[in-house]
């Protein structure tokens, strides 16, 4: 994976646009829904000079397993109530610590 490199001088109000290209895909070991592809994304200037270039993994949905089957998997993983804080213990519920 290659690293960010800038190629040439940008400047305030400079209109940049982003192309990114697809090297690789493979499927993740650890989530079967999904796909990690391999990405390289040149930004490039209006003239079409190249000023810079990254690498990058991403976990991408496999086609057929939207994006509503994971919120509802987010949500359904959620506590009661939404809150986001460290569940106590029942030791520290009886003694009446929070």
């Amino acid at each position: 994976m290659e690293r960010h490199r800038r190629t040439a001088s940008v400047f305030i109000g400079d209109t940049l646009y982003a192309e990114p290209e697809v090297l690789a895909k493979r499927k993740s070991t650890k989530r079967p829904t999904q796909d990690v592809v391999t990405l390289r994304t040149m930004g490039k200037e209006a003239d079409g000079t190249v000023c810079m270039s990254f690498g990058r993994r991403m976990l991408i949905l496999k086609r057929g397993h939207a994006v509503d089957h994971m919120v509802e998997y987010w949500w359904r993983s959620r506590p009661v109530g939404g809150h986001r804080h460290r569940p106590r213990h029942d030791a520290q519920a009886r003694a009446g610590m929070a």
